[in-house]
């Protein structure tokens, strides 16, 4: 019954001082609204981008040097960290757009004797086989090849079209059989500026036999590695011993080494990744604070405005864990409805436009949202807090005796101290205000006579 009762007053208070809750509500919603938000786009773009990876198998490393040779390569496989190498050759080329007002764009032209490593999304065109590639010899002959789909879409080119390259100041024609997306490839690495720019920078895939030629028959420029996870150690130590032994293997002819965590065309799109989730904890934590804050100040304020009903109901014999229950339920409505109404509609609001901006600039197959497991805990957190923050805010007046309570709110109410009448005569034995001190006259006179 007193429950139930409670409960009618807490909901008669919210409405009749919903102004003051409003706040609390607003910052609980914005606290879960950025949270969720932020960290669904940043752990539905981790998910996306594993997958993307799991699918398409590129490869964990990528070797540069001059002139690498067939037997440089039986050397790289019989390392112990590597587990699959496959022999390229990477090099910069530009196509000629013919179109009035446009520069030449320049790719990446990788040439490769397999398709697995890694495996090409056909997005138009034939799907990618390194055996159907053209004769390297026969400049007139059009030679196939397989480009970036973002930057064939900004040019207007086709799978069909015949396009020419330049290659180290060569030119060749090329016929375009498909346009394709590269795990490689994520973000198009532009060393001119920070915003990525589909038109003039992408990528294009070829069969090695369309770069080979009889005076360079059996040299490389470029090995893909998969590498052996080690079941006990340092991944990085295994990383450097095998950078190590490269170098010592090519010497003087080798160029660079990099990982899919250094590669800035692989790497970029997971410390984006990463910053998000620092960021979603950044602002919800402040956001967090000022709720908490917010819920102890309307708090406070509410029970100073009410210390004579808590002193009535304490009178009346209502206990003080159900009065703490009464106050924290405050917080737990208010916050609770905040907090899930911002849980609620961030997958749909914030977490979309996130991943609509980071589309602009990187490719994956799909982009999804999923909530992390941790987005409950923090919910449960959020509402414990403000529970919790409510509960405090009432504890100065249940600590007081309700006599003390309600004479201290008779007092500030008349200005004045309306002690009761009994208060004002001291006890037996103390100073009175009429003899100022010892036993009243009346007292020694009776003890005093026979």
């Amino acid at each position: 019954m007193v429950t139930r009762i409670l409960i009618k007053k807490t909901l008669r208070d919210i409405r009749s001082q919903w102004a003051q809750f409003l706040s609390v509500f607003v910052m609980a919603a914005l606290t879960m609204l950025v949270f969720v938000g932020i960290t669904s786009a940043g752990y539905g773009m981790q998910r996306s981008l594993n997958d993307y990876n799991a699918s398409s198998a590129p490869a964990d490393a990528w070797l540069t040097g001059k002139d690498i040779t067939d037997d440089d390569l039986d050397a790289i496989r019989g390392m112990d960290t590597v587990s699959q190498a496959q022999a390229g050759i990477t090099t910069s080329a530009s196509i000629k757009d013919t179109s009035e007002g446009h520069d030449d764009p320049s790719v990446e032209l990788n040439a490769v004797d397999r398709a697995d490593i890694p495996k090409l999304d056909r997005i138009e065109g034939s799907a990618f086989r390194a055996d159907q590639t053209g004769d390297a010899n026969d400049a007139s002959a059009p030679r196939d090849i397989w480009l970036d789909a973002d930057l064939a879409h900004d040019r207007g080119w086709k799978p069909g079209d015949e396009i020419d390259l330049t290659i180290r100041g060569h030119a060749s024609h090329w016929h375009v059989q498909g346009l394709v997306h590269s795990s490689e490839y994520l973000y198009p690495a532009d060393p001119d500026t920070s915003v990525p720019d589909h038109s003039r920078l992408g990528f294009a895939y070829t069969g090695l036999d369309s770069l080979q030629t009889p005076h360079h028959a059996n040299s490389y420029s470029t090995v893909r590695l998969r590498l052996n996870t080690p079941s006990g150690g340092d991944k990085d130590d295994s990383v450097r011993t095998l950078e190590d032994n490269l170098r010592t293997r090519l010497g003087e002819r080798f160029v660079s080494f990099s990982t899919r965590d250094s590669r800035p065309q692989t790497n970029s799109l997971q410390s984006r990744i990463d910053k998000v989730v620092k960021i979603s904890a950044l602002f919800s934590a402040i956001f967090a604070l000022v709720a908490l804050s917010t819920m102890l100040t309307s708090i406070t304020r509410l029970v100073g405005v009410q210390r004579l009903q808590i002193a009535g109901m304490r009178a009346l014999g209502i206990s003080k864990n159900t009065l703490r229950l009464h106050y924290g339920r405050y917080g737990l409505l208010v916050c609770g409805l905040g907090a899930a109404l911002g849980f609620a509609i961030a997958p749909f609001t914030v977490s979309k436009v996130l991943l609509h901006v980071y589309e602009d600039s990187y490719w994956l197959p799909s982009w999804q949202v999923s909530v992390k497991p941790v987005s409950w805990m923090v919910l449960a957190a959020l509402v414990a807090i403000c529970f919790l923050a409510a509960v405090a805010a009432c504890g100065s007046s249940l600590r007081r005796a309700p006599a003390m309570e309600l004479s201290d709110t008779s007092a500030q109410s008349n200005g004045s101290n309306p002690r009761p009448l009994i208060e004002h005569r001291p006890p037996y034995g103390a100073a009175s205000p009429a003899t100022g001190g010892g036993p009243c006259a009346t007292c020694t006179r009776g003890s005093s006579g026979p």
